[in-house]
């Protein structure tokens, strides 16, 4: 690499940045204000580099990319891990649940998003939500695969279950729902 940024490495021949390719000196043009070691080269031809841009972000970028396809390639054998060892039995825990449970808000959509989403996929997703004070309701739901529908079922049917586990106030956490939260997912697990 030859350097044509600064006026002290100008024209000089560098050891390129491992990194970004550029001249550890002055990074391609912009002056660093400090002499990095730089040792003559034999010109060779660049290696391909790892990393898009020659930017820490580039390779932060590149390494959620390879993150992300190794996740994607385990995703896709969901269905025929399901197959082999049958459905997972989750249980998910939310101080609130939209309605007829508690009152809309964005808390309890992401709530029901995220487990009726998984109950789509097959598995049985029991949700433990604060109820008020006195007995456990408990609220059977399908969805719809397709179009992720929620809708209220009958006792035992649907594989979304809700579980409104009594509080000092519905809504709100509190000793008496982590008690009757897990009493009730003792009995159902």
């Amino acid at each position: 690499l030859v350097c044509n940024g600064s006026a002290l490495g100008m024209g000089r021949r560098v050891e390129p940045c491992p990194v970004c390719k550029q001249c550890k000196e002055c990074k391609g043009g912009e002056r660093t204000g400090r002499l990095a070691e730089h040792e003559p080269v034999k010109a060779k031809a660049d290696p391909a580099p790892h990393h898009t841009n020659g930017t820490r972000l580039g390779a932060l970028y590149e390494e959620e990319r390879s993150r992300f396809e190794a996740y994607h390639a385990d995703a896709e054998e969901g269905p025929q891990l399901r197959q082999k060892h049958g459905v997972l039995k989750i249980a998910g825990f939310t101080r609130l649940w939209p309605p007829p449970i508690h009152a809309k808000g964005g808390m309890q959509y992401h709530a029901q998003h995220l487990y009726s989403r998984l109950a789509s996929l097959g598995h049985v997703v029991h949700v433990f939500t604060t109820g008020p004070p006195g007995s456990v309701l408990s609220h059977h739901f399908k969805v719809d695969e397709a179009t992720l529908k929620v809708e209220k079922v009958g006792d035992g049917e649907g594989n979304l279950v809700v579980h409104q586990c009594p509080s000092k106030k519905s809504g709100g956490y509190s000793v008496m729902w982590y008690k009757s939260s897990l009493d009730k997912f003792k009995e159902v697990g």
